[in-house]
């Protein structure tokens, strides 16, 4: 049965109940949540925001001396910034959630080309870009790495030869560039438990509701990368759609799928003490066979060619169809024994907002 899983229908701030165990406590789950937040959310989102600006500084640039050089390096600063993005995108929870601004940096699977079709419209009333407050209001579509990607990859937008487009390329980086750098700014002054309300008359602490929120958020990301980014493009469970593939127009698919699995392990491993940690000195079979697991999903991952994503014929051959099942039913593994893991040691996880039917 096919899946129809989609980062645009993931949810925003989550608000659930936890079922205490006798392993729950504050204390036990402060170390895993402070590592995830000071290793990823801080300085993670801080990345995300430089390379943002020095994208948005590249593409400055090519629009002041337009040339096939300026264009790679353009193109160089974009792929860097995606990769910052991969290893945050699977949490949509605390200020990323607010304003639409998790879904303004990446609108996809985009299924009818809204980006590209918005954005020559876009083109066509290029003045009213410059009105105040514009970037703010403008649909999701046109905002963040799908918006750029269309721009500076497809040919028909062509910003070397076409200065409007080149224009609207910039003004599209700048907001990117200011909105990740409001979002990290405001991960800088602020902690996970801040995002978090608790149940009414609920005498659940705050660390361990904040720590169940970001296992949710996980989960349901191992399902967004098996599913949409990994499925429906090479035609697991039904026809191939490679055109739905994640960056598809840069190339950059696979680079994608790589940085989330290495995240999956440095979150896994992130604090002193790590989850990892915590759950091998209570469940030391189950909590190592996960981290073999998320190891294997990487290693089979970088064995599978490059091109991938973009070869018809090369992604239809005989060991490439071979090494996609193992990486698919990898997940799949790793995925349900996260969830049974994490069940374990007391947290309440419950209905995957980026599951479909």
């Amino acid at each position: 049965m096919a899946h129809t899983t989609h980062l645009l229908y993931s949810s925003g701030l989550l608000i659930s109940s936890l079922l205490f165990s006798s392993v729950s406590s504050a204390a036990q789950w402060q170390g895993p949540l402070e590592g995830i937040q000071n290793t990823f959310l801080k300085p993670k989102y801080q990345e995300y925001h430089e390379s943002a600006e020095t994208l948005s500084h590249e593409i400055q640039q090519l629009c002041a001396v337009p040339n096939e050089q300026q264009l790679s390096s353009t193109r160089t600063a974009f792929e860097h910034n995606m990769l910052d993005w991969q290893e945050v995108q699977w949490l949509n929870f605390g200020p990323v959630s607010y304003f639409m601004r998790f879904y303004g940096f990446q609108f996809w699977p985009d299924k009818k080309s809204i980006t590209t079709r918005q954005l020559r419209t876009l083109k066509q009333n290029i003045d009213s870009t410059y009105k105040d407050g514009f970037w703010k209001k403008a649909s999701i579509a046109v905002k963040g790495l799908t918006a750029i990607e269309a721009i500076l990859y497809r040919d028909s937008f062509n910003p070397i030869n076409d200065s409007v487009n080149c224009n609207l390329l910039y003004q599209i980086a700048q907001h990117h560039a200011d909105t990740t750098g409001d979002i990290a700014g405001e991960w800088q002054n602020h902690t996970v438990e801040e995002w978090v309300f608790a149940e009414e008359d609920s005498d659940t602490d705050l660390h361990t509701l904040a720590l169940e929120q970001l296992l949710q958020q996980w989960l349901e990301h191992l399902s967004v990368l098996k599913d949409s980014k990994i499925e429906v493009p090479l035609g697991y469970n039904d026809r191939a759609k490679p055109k739905m593939a994640e960056f598809y127009q840069s190339k950059q698919s696979l680079n994608a799928i790589k940085q989330n699995l290495q995240t999956y392990i440095d979150l896994y491993h992130s604090g002193t003490p790590s989850l990892y940690d915590l759950s091998y000195k209570l469940y030391p079979e189950q909590s190592q066979a996960l981290d073999d697991q998320f190891l294997t999903s990487l290693n089979i991952a970088q064995t599978l060619p490059s091109d991938l994503f973009m070869n018809k014929t090369v992604a239809n051959t005989e060991a490439s169809k071979h090494q996609v099942a193992l990486l698919v039913k990898s997940i799949s593994q790793s995925q349900s024994q996260l969830q049974q893991l994490i069940v374990k040691l007391g947290f309440n996880i419950g209905f995957n907002s980026r599951d479909g039917d």
